[in-house]
Parts: structure tokens; sequence; C-alpha cells
């Protein structure tokens, strides 16, 4: 009963995820911006391949990159349970001023299926944006020798429930959709002391939901010692809806109270593009770039949005799962990439590079750990650097389904 466990577990997780997938990304000064700091989708093995994955058709592990890949998880396996753990290290600088602080993650789960020996389909829940910052301003009143400081504090994010479908037609295209729920609160806080006048806190609250859909195909040739894939994604976008309340208090008591819906949010759309290359089943190449039209999105803010890109590639030693030596059964990965963030700020715009490494270790048949490392340096050196270091856990189970055992 492995797979009855597998869904009670992810129902179990699912059920405590608001919360912790809105601690996933480490805090960040730039989530105070539209929807907050944006989370990459994919598992550890993508991650330790630059993220990348829309071209990528991998056998052990779900890669929601693309739904389309659903279909090149290995036989005999018809259910595979992922879940993961990230320990973040990150360090915030601005000038000569540094900040510290370690944080434990949940960046994700999910179920993936066989239906049939065409049919495959996933379910999944991962963050999609996170709110965590914290700023001090301190200003003078105009006219008076007197000072106030206004602290800054932002939390929540949105978080991310999605099905997949796959279908592969003939041996070489697989097509796949992923329909998915995008929820989550959006929470800050102003607090005004001044030592003069009483004290002021403002809360505002926007509860944010919507559908989405985005689409996936693969295509595969092979030969007799090599194998190409082409892959591609389309999300067409689609608008938040939801509440904003406004609360303003002074010294505790409420001064002005309001409720509206919140409508001025809207999703871009986005494609990407993947290849990988593999070789003797030994050792493969990939490539990802996306686009996403966030110059095309509004927030309620009004500030300037632009596109955003993203690069990425990775390498890796292949595994042979039949070998009898525990180190060929090992797989070992690389990867780099240059994402170019959506805002653009007065101090110039924001960028995000990296590289990553990871290992992929089998147990007895049944699991496989994937240990990734990425070190990453995000923002601008004009405004504040950021630098995060992250070590993920991401676990598979695989369990076979409704196959009819021999009789001795």
């Amino acid at each position: 009963m492995k797979q009855v466990g597998s869904i009670i577990l992810f129902v179990i997780c699912g059920l405590a995820g608001n919360d912790a997938l809105a601690q996933t990304l480490a805090a960040s000064p730039y989530s105070y911006y539209g929807v907050g700091s944006l989370f990459r989708k994919g598992s550890g093995h993508n991650r330790s391949l630059g993220g990348t994955g829309i071209g990528l058709r991998e056998g052990y592990a779900i890669n929601n990159l693309n739904p389309a890949s659903y279909t090149a998880i290995a036989l005999p396996f018809s259910q595979l349970t992922e879940i993961g753990l990230m320990v973040t290290v990150g360090q915030q600088q601005e000038g000569s001023r540094r900040e510290s602080e370690v944080e434990l993650d949940f960046p994700g789960m999910a179920l993936w299926f066989r239906l049939n020996d065409h049919w495959m389909s996933a379910v999944g829940l991962t963050p999609y944006s996170n709110v965590d910052y914290h700023i001090e301003e301190e200003a003078s009143f105009i006219g008076l020798n007197s000072e106030y400081t206004t602290v800054y504090t932002g939390s929540g994010g949105l978080s991310q429930v999605y099905f997949g479908l796959a279908r592969k037609w003939w041996n070489q295209v697989s097509v796949g959709a992923h329909l998915s729920y995008i929820f989550g609160p959006l929470t800050s806080e102003q607090d005004i002391t001044a030592s003069s006048l009483s004290n002021w806190q403002i809360y505002q609250n926007t509860y944010l939901h919507t559908f989405t859909l985005d689409v996936g195909v693969q295509y595969s040739l092979q030969w007799e010692n090599a194998a190409l894939t082409l892959g591609s994604t389309l999300n067409l976008g689609s608008r938040l809806k939801g509440t904003y309340t406004y609360q303003v208090l002074q010294s505790e008591e409420v001064i002005e109270e309001e409720e509206t819906a919140a409508d001025d949010y809207i999703l871009p759309a986005s494609a990407g593009f993947g290849i990988s290359w593999s070789r003797n089943q030994q050792w493969r190449l990939s490539a990802d770039v996306s686009a996403d039209q966030w110059s095309k999105a509004t927030f309620e803010q009004g500030y300037q949005l632009r596109d955003a890109r993203r690069f990425s590639v990775g390498a890796e030693i292949l595994p042979d799962p039949r070998a009898l030596s525990y180190l060929r059964r090992v797989g070992f990965s690389v990867g780099a990439f240059h994402e170019e963030n959506y805002l653009t700020l007065s101090g110039g715009e924001i960028e995000t590079k990296g590289i990553t490494a990871g290992i992929k270790l089998p147990t007895n048949g049944v699991a496989l750990f994937h240990l990734t490392l990425e070190h990453s340096l995000n923002g601008n050196k004009d405004l504040i650097i950021q630098r995060y270091t992250q070590l993920s856990c991401n676990i598979s189970f695989f369990d076979v389904w409704f196959v009819k055992r021999k009789q001795e």
C-alpha cells in the first residue's frame, strides 16, 4: 500500500502547504514590488541543470517545466511521488552594510501517474512568488526639529496548485497541458513612530487568485547512439482577482478602514524553447530560453515593468540503473543560468545569475535522492546585491501498480 501512503503524505503536506510555501524564498527587499519575488518551477533535477527542462525527457524525475515530459517516466513505474526540502543561506549587501540569514524551506511536491500506455497525469503544489521584506527609513518633519521612523514589513506570497495531463503520439511526439490555480495573500504593514506624535500603523492585505493554462510539446529523434529532443511551452497569461483590505490605526485605534475588489493585477503571457542532446546514454547536454511578457502586465502600484528573459544550460553524466557498480548508478550534473528580472527601478535593472551542481543517489530501486547545490547573485550594484547559496534535497519514491505477479 505504498501508493496510498504517498497520496496521504501529499494531502497532509498540501493542507499545511500554504504557510510553508510562503517562506520558500529568502527575504528580499525586491519582493516589495508586484507579486513579490518569483519562484522558478522545476524539480531538484531541473535545478541541478541550471533550471533547464523544456526540452528534457527524464525517466526518473517529475519535470513540471514542460507537461509533455510526463510521458518520459521509465517503465515499469506507474506512480512517482516527489517531495523536497531546501536550506538557503542569504546575504544582502548595500554599500558597506551586510546582513545574513538562514532559512529552511519547502519547495513543493508532486505526484505522477501512468494512466495507460499513452496517457500520463500529474498533480503538484509549488510556490509562485514570495513576499518577505523589512525596511527601515528615517526622515525629518519639514520645518520641525523632530524625526520619525517608518518601518515597512511584508509577508505572504502566491502558491500554485496544478494538474497536468500528457499524451504520447507515435514514438516521437508528446503533448501536454497544465491547469493551475494560483492563490495567496500579499500583506504589507507600515509602522510610523515619532517622539512628538502618536504612533501610526497602516495595514494592507491583498488576496489574489486565478486559473491559468499552459501547454507544452516535445519532439524526439533517436539514432543508434544518440537522441535529440526539442521542446516548447506557451502560457497566454491571466488576470488575478480578489479583495483588497486597507486599515489605518492611530495608537491602536482604527481611524480608517475599507475593502474593495482587487482586479488590477495581470500575469504575463510566456513562452519557452528547450533542447537536449544525449550520446550513448552516458551524457546529456540541455539548454533553455524563455521569455515572460511582463511589459504587458499591470500592478496597482503603477511602476515600470519590462519583459523578463531567462537563459540556462546544463550537462550531466547519466547513470546506468542496471549497473552492478553503485558508482555507475550515480548521476552527476552541472549548470548555469542568467535571468533578467521584470523590475525596472530608479537605480537600474535587476538581474540574476548563478551556477548549479547536483548528484543523483539511488537506493534499493524504489527511491532516489537528488542533492543540488546552487549559488546565485541577484540585484544591481547601484542598489542592493544579494548572494544566495541553496542546498536542496529531493526524494523520489517509485511504485508499480496493477502488475500481475507470476505464480511460481
